[in-house]
């Protein structure tokens, strides 16, 4: 239980400094624990939903194999599983496109009540490098930052932009690769296709 603590206090670190520092890389600590329990496809997200998600929060699951990750994520957490709707956490290994306007993204008087979407991609990286390129500027960048996202069409960035587009009301958002690379980009944060 000890181990698990401390485990979860680098992974929130990691978390707290991808979103405070958007669009740049972190490395997620590695557990052979959930590596084991999870598999190498889904040991990074369940990382995250380990340091995120508890018995007063809730998420959903969206992709293929999404009820085994699911049963997965209820036993490390005792969480609830709820509709995209309801969810506090959505948990996806694949673009969401237009079902990103059925996420919770809060209310005028509780913008905190929005939901954090979770996407597993193929590969995270700094700059240009190929896959959908993002220019990311406000909150927590200076100046401008380019990302490289690999999995996810274009489309997924420009309906994301246009969800968050009545801050403070939105989505926060990180993207996690099967290497423990991760981005945040938080709902403060104007997001351009390139």
């Amino acid at each position: 239980m000890q181990r698990e603590v401390f485990f979860t206090q680098k992974v929130f670190k990691s978390l707290l400094r991808a979103m405070s520092f958007p669009g740049t890389v972190q490395s997620l600590e590695f557990s052979e624990e959930l590596y084991q329990f999870l598999g190498d496809e889904f040991w990074t997200l369940g990382s995250i939903a380990l340091t995120l998600i508890d018995g007063h929060t809730s998420f959903c699951v969206i992709g293929p194999n999404s009820k085994l990750l699911e049963e997965r994520i209820i036993k490390l957490t005792r969480s609830k599983v709820l509709p995209m709707k309801e969810a506090d956490f959505v948990i996806t290994t694949e673009a969401l496109q237009e079902r990103l306007w059925d996420v919770k993204v809060g209310e005028l008087r509780n913008p905190e009540k929005s939901a954090t979407v979770i996407y597993l991609v193929e590969g995270v990286q700094e700059g240009i490098g190929g896959g959908v390129v993002l220019r990311l500027s406000g909150p927590g960048v200076k100046g401008e930052r380019l990302i490289s996202l690999f999995g996810l069409p274009p489309q997924e960035f420009l309906t994301l932009s246009q969800v968050n587009h009545l801050f403070p009301l939105g989505i926060d958002c990180f993207f996690v690769d099967k290497k423990g690379m991760l981005v945040g980009i938080p709902r403060s944060v104007k997001v351009e296709v390139l």
